[in-house]
């Protein structure tokens, strides 16, 4: 059974992509994540959004993100839904 509407969900993953790099906050549970790995982001850090992939019914749209550009090679891929896309994006 497919939950995704397929054709909407690739063109909001085009859209997304066009308008690489924007901003995000981390939602409650990708805030726990980043603190039990030791990285120091509070609900208010604006996160740079650098690749969004669409990855089907499982895991939907993902976002790639660093929490400490250049500062350290962690990053994250984190479901759309886990993220609070910046109001003034055009795609808010």
């Amino acid at each position: 059974m497919q939950i995704d509407n397929y054709q909407e969900a690739q063109d909001l993953t085009e859209r997304l992509e066009a308008t690489i790099p924007f901003q995000v906050r981390a939602g409650k549970e990708l805030l726990k994540t980043m603190s039990d790995r030791g990285d120091t982001v509070d609900a208010n850090t604006w996160l740079p959004v650098d690749w969004v992939k669409y990855s089907g019914d499982i895991g939907g749209i993902n976002c790639g993100l660093e929490v400490s550009p250049g500062q350290t090679e962690q990053r994250y891929v984190v479901s759309i839904t886990h993220l609070e896309i910046d109001p003034e994006h055009p795609l808010a």
